[in-house]
């Protein structure tokens, strides 16, 4: 089943969509937590407790039909209160209500803002590009919750047999040669009791799998679908794509090594050139002489020095017997026109150094003398002398 890509207009109709709906439950879901806090209130009061003391009595008769005993019969609840043990007053009516509208407040925002993101996977929606890149980064680690608690994951069988619940086996399967291994992509939610799948959540197709809809799966007596999940088509293919996600990899990998080998390639002649042009100037010879091309004897020293080298590495001779006389308009980093860039800046860095360390001397001479040179020109010189600080 191909994936459809929404374009940005039915991205966000969707998203206003869901924000409504869940709006909506937030509100009914508001009312029903201060009804509930209400309620409690009620029962932890001692003093309506002993009023309704005589009503509880003349209703504890009444059929399982009627409404106090479907409540009595709840498998969580114990009467375990020692009928001379005083009930202690608890929180009032104002107080729980407040308390119930925080709550609903809290859990507004939450699915306003950062439901996509949070820890409890029951709670996702349907993911987008900056959702899945976020959940890529952080892995499933921080959502797995195996270790409960799960006793939101009670699921009522047939009439006559026990109850089923999560277990942490579910947790590990077992490979082919008996070795257990952990299932690191089995995500448990706290408030739904179901369980997920991480990748499937992230990269399946939408509706593909149980395990990564909305509900879960929860069918705990049939475990070995969580294996026939682990090993179908649509969960391989997603890990596959989790995987080269999150090494970074994807449509444009090969661009991206291409482009970085080119740079590798560029920058270790460039180190060459570099250490050439040093050598040079220090000793103050002259670089360029009356034929700019190799092979040459009367190539100069720059070509020269570089000759000299590519005799000992392979990689400046082959590079030079690519793009050594290549002419203008094709790139080599061996030219004039680069070798007097690279002199200049040079130049620069040695007048900012120089600057530098005259700022923190504090201390310095200046000599100023010309002289004419051949073509009559005056040639300006400037002699520096300071005190180095250490």
């Amino acid at each position: 089943m191909k994936r459809v890509q929404l374009s940005g207009a039915q991205k966000r109709k969707r998203a206003k969509e869901n924000e409504q709906k869940n709006l909506s439950v937030v509100a009914k879901t508001g009312k029903l937590l201060t009804d509930f806090f209400l309620q409690t209130a009620e029962k932890d009061d001692p003093d309506q407790n002993q009023c309704q003391s005589s009503e509880t009595a003349s209703e504890s008769n009444l059929s399982p039909s009627s409404e106090t005993g479907s409540v009595g019969a709840r498998p969580d609840f114990h009467d375990d209160v020692a009928h001379d043990e005083v009930p202690q007053p608890g929180p009032s009516s104002t107080t729980r209500c407040v308390n119930a509208f925080e709550l609903s407040k809290e859990f507004r925002e939450l699915t306003k803002d950062e439901m996509n993101k949070a820890k409890d996977p029951g709670l996702w929606d349907e993911f987008y590009g900056d959702d899945v890149t976020y959940w890529v980064a952080c892995g499933p680690s921080e959502c797995q919750h195996h270790n409960g608690p799960f006793d939101k994951s009670c699921r009522n069988c047939i009439s006559g047999k026990p109850k089923r619940y999560c277990s942490q086996k579910i947790f590990f399967g077992i490979k082919a040669n008996g070795e257990h291994y952990k299932r690191e992509w089995l995500l448990y939610s706290p408030s739904k009791g179901s369980v997920y799948c991480f990748v499937c959540k992230l990269f399946a197709p939408k509706g593909s799998t149980h395990f990564a809809r909305n509900e879960g799966f929860s069918d705990w007596r049939n475990t070995a679908v969580i294996d026939n999940h682990e090993k179908s088509t649509t969960h391989r293919d997603a890990m596959l794509t989790y995987l080269t996600r999150k090494q970074g990899l994807g449509l444009t990998q090969p661009l991206e090594k291409q482009i970085e080998e080119e740079y590798n390639c560029w920058e270790n002649v460039l180190r060459r050139v570099v250490a050439v042009i040093c050598t040079l100037a220090e000793r103050g010879l002259a670089f360029r002489g009356k034929v700019e091309k190799f092979g040459s004897l009367n190539n100069g020293n720059y070509l020269g020095l570089l000759e000299l080298i590519s005799q000992f590495d392979p990689f400046l001779a082959a590079h030079i017997s690519r793009y050594g006389n290549a002419g203008k308009g094709n790139p080599s980093y061996l030219s004039k026109t680069i070798c007097e860039e690279l002199i200049e800046l040079m130049a620069k860095k040695v007048h900012s150094v120089i600057i530098d360390k005259i700022n923190v001397s504090g201390y310095f001479s200046l000599s100023v003398d010309s002289t004419p040179d051949l073509s009559h020109v005056d040639q300006l010189s400037i002699v520096l002398r300071y005190l180095q600080v250490g």
